[in-house]
């Protein structure tokens, strides 16, 4: 049997941030599960919302809070929480700009929760119909006989972690090669795995394959590799979103021969050899490329002795008199102005045009503008 908790839910709406909601504390003793089901689009790149679970025993001290974020482009989330306390309360909070289309909040006390057995065990375990969010720590402790020389694979799929996966994994000394792990589709609100200590046998640390997958957190804090180990594990990263860390440390042991290169991270720009020179820019505009790119350096300069003003416009086509530039440069008297302190990307082409009066529609005296620049895709 299941009640929906009015005094913890909220109808649907649209929130336009800052929006703050708190419910009043309900008795769940008689409960088996409370499930929060928030339904809603956010919608840009970086709107999130935050929903944060008091657990108390007498409504006034508060006993375990459990804070969950929900970040674009996620639009539904299930949150399932055991009663561990006498009673509850849900609070819903919006930030600055954040907006929330079409949004409800349903609380649901569950007095009854099924779940089917373990249905085979025999080197990989399967879980059939298992609640798909973990509040702790799927393994803690393996403690591994002195004659096993290769783990299990671990399969993690659909599935929500908001604590660690694997806090420890005690290596036995005849161990010799770690499992593959397997996750997909699969969210971590925290810490994939803190730490694996390996036996000084260990040649070969194991495949990790992660697809569709986004991370909330560090991905592995530390990795103490032994100093045994003389290859680094191969990585796959398939369609998946990061908002931290992917690794923050890797220790590497001085007997380690290679890395695995199917990661590469690129820490500063290739060199372009695109260009492009003109001393014909006019009030009737030129399109300098009508393609996205990216401008890596400008400069400018000028033979008159009058006030030229110069547009840059974010454009596929040839800028004409009334569109809005993206930069304006007023320059005079031979004065030289060099724009390369970082890149500027326009997402539709590059326009150009020069006026002798702000916004006016007269040329510039021809050949009295020399333009210089360097794009990239």
């Amino acid at each position: 049997m299941s009640q929906i908790s009015f005094q913890n839910s909220l109808t649907t709406r649209d929130i336009i941030s800052p929006f703050t909601f708190e419910g009043e504390y309900v008795d769940i003793t008689a409960y088996a599960e409370v499930n929060v089901l928030l339904q809603g689009i956010l919608s840009l790149a970086g709107d999130y919302y935050v929903v944060t679970t008091y657990l108390s025993n007498d409504r006034v001290n508060v006993l375990e809070t459990i804070e969950t974020n929900v970040t674009y482009p996620i639009s539904n989330k299930l949150i399932k929480i055991t009663p561990i306390a006498n009673f509850i309360k849900i609070k819903l909070e919006t930030f600055a700009l954040d907006v929330i289309t079409n949004f409800n909040m349903s609380t649901v006390l569950r007095s009854v929760l099924p779940l089917s057995s373990i249905t085979n065990i025999d080197g990989i375990v399967e879980v059939s119909n298992f609640p798909t969010e973990f509040n702790s720590k799927i393994i803690e402790s393996i403690a591994l006989d002195t004659n096993v020389l290769t783990l299990p694979v671990l399969n993690i799929t659909n599935t929500e972690f908001n604590s660690k996966i694997i806090e420890s994994i005690a290596l036995d000394t005849n161990v010799l090669t770690l499992p593959v792990l397997n996750i997909t589709n699969t969210e971590f609100n925290s810490k994939i795995i803190e730490s694996i200590a390996l036996d000084t046998n260990v040649l070969t640390l194991p495949v990790l394959n992660i697809t569709n997958t986004e991370f909330n957190s560090k991905i592995i804090e530390s990795i103490a590799l032994d100093t045994n180990v003389l290859t680094l594990p191969v990585l796959n990263i398939t369609n998946t979103e990061f908002n931290s860390k992917i690794i923050e440390s890797i220790k590497l042991d001085t007997n380690i021969k290679t890395i695995d290169t199917a990661v590469t991270f690129q820490c500063q720009e290739r060199p372009t050899t695109e260009s492009y020179f003109t001393t014909s820019v006019g009030s009737g505009g030129l399109a300098i490329t009508l393609s996205p790119k990216t401008l890596r350096n400008f400069s400018i300069n000028t033979t008159s002795s009058v006030i030229i003003y110069v547009y840059l416009y974010d454009t596929g086509l040839a800028p004409v008199p009334g569109d809005v530039p993206k930069f304006v440069f007023p320059i005079k008297d031979a004065n030289n102005i060099v724009f390369n302190s970082f890149d500027h990307r326009f997402e539709n082409g590059i326009g150009i045009r020069a006026t002798t009066t702000y916004n006016g529609v007269i040329a510039p005296t021809a050949n009295s503008v020399f333009v210089n620049m360097t794009l990239s895709n």
